[in-house]
C-alpha cells in the first residue's frame, strides 16, 4: 500500500465534507432566492405584460394592411 492510497477513514471524511459543501451551497442559493424573489416576480410580470402588448399591437397591425 502506497502512501498516496487513502484510508477508509480518510475517503469517509472526505465524503462527508463534500456533501456538507452541497448542503451549503444549495442553502446559499435558497436564501439568495429568498432575498430577491419579489423582483424576480416583478421582472417576470413585466416581461409577460411587455409579450401580450406586443402580441396585441401586431395582431391588430397585421388585421389593419390586409
Amino acid at each position: 500500500m502506497s502512501s498516496s492510497e487513502k484510508t477508509v477513514l480518510q475517503r469517509l471524511v472526505s465524503v462527508c465534507a463534500t456533501v456538507a459543501f452541497a448542503a451549503f451551497l444549495l442553502w446559499l442559493a435558497v436564501w439568495l432566492l429568498q432575498q430577491i424573489w419579489g423582483w424576480l416576480l416583478l421582472i417576470l410580470l413585466i416581461a409577460a405584460i411587455v409579450t401580450v402588448v406586443v402580441i396585441v399591437l401586431r395582431g391588430r397591425r397585421d388585421r389593419w394592411f390586409r
